[in-house]
């Protein structure tokens, strides 16, 4: 158990730490590559991500502790790609708050996409905000892990919490 509780400290103090606050919280992180046409889809899903942008907090009464949030989308199919078509951020209330990608992205073998959901949007957001990835392949792959990645300091609080996405629809030839 104090293994945990420090490898919880650790984790809140790493993601804390390398935080820019002056981040372009529009760009992916890490390289982005063109996806070329796809000449067909043999599988692929649409999954849906819940992505908290704040959270209440039994210290802090009747207000919410603000998050940051990460998205990660890791291709763990050890010898081909896939294909991002899309990664959206949406309100609470089902309001698309921001599109994340803007032209297919390719993502390679054991690569991950990462995305910081926009802090700035958490007084939109409310507290259920979502992502939806959309991502597809030309040959049948491993299922992706996509989860996001939630932390706050605010307050002096460390909070932090994972997140998987649940497939809502599946796409191409396979079930």
């Amino acid at each position: 158990m104090r293994f945990f509780r420090y490898m919880c400290y650790f984790a809140v103090f790493f993601v804390t730490a390398s935080c820019n606050r002056s981040a372009n919280y529009d760009a992916p992180i890490g390289e982005e590559i063109a996806a070329p046409n796809l000449k067909s889809v043999v599988m692929g899903e649409v999954v849906y991500v819940p992505a908290y942008a704040r959270i209440h907090h039994l210290k802090l009464k009747d207000r919410t502790a603000a998050l940051v949030t990460t998205l990660a989308i890791h291709n763990t199919d050890m010898q081909q790609p896939m294909v991002l078509r899309s990664v959206n951020y949406y309100a609470e209330n089902g309001t698309l708050l921001k599109s994340y990608v803007r032209r297919p992205r390719l993502l390679p073998p054991l690569a991950t996409a990462i995305y910081y959901l926009s802090p700035e949007d958490s007084g939109k957001t409310g507290i259920g905000a979502n992502a939806i990835v959309e991502w597809v392949a030309e040959q049948t792959v491993s299922k992706p892990i996509i989860e996001s990645i939630m932390v706050s300091t605010d307050h002096t609080l460390g909070i932090s919490f994972i997140s998987q996405g649940y497939t809502i629809k599946k796409t191409g030839g396979k079930p």
